[in-house]
């Protein structure tokens, strides 16, 4: 029919294999697929959790990212550090001036500030800037199988 054909050439336009249609799913049918692929890989992992009260006595600092923030970056510059030495504000001083860097400094048409900057998913270019501004340094590593092979094996 002439609609497979079209869905055939659409298909073929983005590079899909023959006999792929892509369709558009409802919001249902994406959730159930969704959870369907949760389920399916709900392997087991590894290992114990560990909780603050069983890292404190080890001396080690644990920084969780709370569920609904997107600080993932934040969390992980002062889990490196073992304390609390980035804040929010930090990281979107870093962006900003990341921001101004790059293409002139601006969040959505928006002058560059502290004010406007986003308050997570930080850009990997601003974790530079503030790991710089501590001395530190974020080094770009490709992965590789066997670690010792790697650019960067050690800290």
């Amino acid at each position: 029919t002439i609609e497979e054909g079209c869905a055939y050439a659409g298909a073929m336009e983005v590079g899909l294999p023959a006999g792929v249609v892509d369709v558009a799913w409802n919001q249902q049918e994406l959730e159930q697929a969704v959870l369907e692929s949760l389920q399916r890989h709900a392997d087991p992992q590894p290992g114990e959790p560990l909780h603050k009260r069983d890292l404190q006595p080890l001396g080690l600092y644990f920084e969780a990212q709370h569920p609904s923030s997107d600080t993932c970056g934040m969390n992980a510059l002062n889990n490196l550090c073992q304390r609390p030495h980035f804040s929010l504000s930090d990281l979107q001083s870093a962006e900003a001036a990341h921001a101004q860097a790059q293409d002139g400094g601006t969040f959505g048409g928006v002058g560059v500030g502290v004010w406007n900057a986003p308050r997570g998913f930080f850009d990997v270019e601003a974790l530079k800037l503030a790991a710089g501004s501590a001395d530190l340094e974020i080094v770009d590593v490709e992965p590789v199988v066997d670690y010792s092979k790697s650019r960067c094996y050690a800290f």
